[in-house]
């Protein structure tokens, strides 16, 4: 079963991400990392989940995570050996711009 690791970059998005909605409703952003480490969760078993971004060098996939009514949240990975590495947490309002 693969680990998963998190990058410095991805950790200070997900600490980005709870204070952003933390300012507004803690339970809330409890409930985004919930959801946040939950799907990061999935990709020990099924690190083949996300779908492939195209033009990223290295070649990285991503893992879309509802989260709320109409968004959510990207998590940004790649595969080495037997390891997940996420590399970024983004919104999906970041992504789509």
């Amino acid at each position: 079963m693969p680990h998963l690791i998190w990058t410095q970059e991805a950790k200070l998005d997900l600490e980005r991400a709870y204070h952003f909605l933390a300012a507004r409703d803690k339970a809330l952003a409890k409930r985004a990392l919930k959801a946040i480490h939950g799907g990061a969760k999935l990709l020990e078993s099924q690190p083949q989940l996300g779908r492939p971004v195209f033009g990223q060098r290295p070649p990285r996939k991503e893992l879309l995570l509802p989260f709320g009514r109409r968004s959510g949240y990207v998590l940004h990975y790649v595969l080495e050996k037997d390891d997940v590495v996420i590399l970024a947490v983004l919104h999906q309002r970041q992504v789509n711009r």
